[in-house]
């Protein structure tokens, strides 16, 4: 299992408000926030503040798959975040990213998977998408049944209402 925190100890953004607070996370830009999307189109948990509380490690590793190695660092960015949520592809293993989300910005918490984790700036080349081009977003069908949710579909685009090859 390969793991990645991306705690920062000498680095954060000031929350607002009196308790102002270091935030100890990289700041995810909407940039890269469409690339991630793209690469990990589902988001498998959703966790709040009050929720996570409640929550044990071993209930994080086995209900949610997050590593061990991450349920404390999960539980403690959960006192900083409105809400903690875990993106990953359809395949459980590949490449999950564990996100905090507070007023509508998102930071990078931990990363994880089976194999050698790929480098993001290898991600970002592979899911490039031109700024301002809307992505297509489709029904997530699997052997001809609905699944739930929306996906979205890869090399294409929204083009006055339509999903069309980019």
């Amino acid at each position: 299992m390969f793991v990645e925190n991306y705690r920062l100890e000498t680095h954060g953004s000031i929350m607002a408000g009196g308790d102002a607070k270091l935030i100890p996370y990289p700041k995810i830009s909407a940039e890269d926030w469409q690339v991630w999307k793209m690469f990990l189109p589902v988001r498998s948990a959703n966790f709040d503040r009050v929720a996570t509380r409640y929550l044990k490690e071993e209930s994080l590793h086995l209900s949610y798959g997050i590593p061990y190695a991450l349920t404390g660092e999960v539980q403690k960015a959960t006192e900083l975040f409105d809400k903690i949520e875990v993106w990953r592809k359809r395949d459980v293993s590949k490449d999950p990213i564990a996100v905090g989300v507070l007023d509508g910005e998102r930071y990078l918490i931990a990363r994880w998977g089976i194999d050698k984790l790929i480098p993001f700036s290898t991600i970002k080349k592979s899911c490039s998408v031109d700024p301002g081009v809307e992505l297509c977003h489709r029904p997530a069908w699997r052997d001809g049944r609905y699944h739930g949710g929306r996906t979205v579909s890869l090399g294409h685009v929204l083009l006055e209402g339509q999903c069309v090859p980019a």
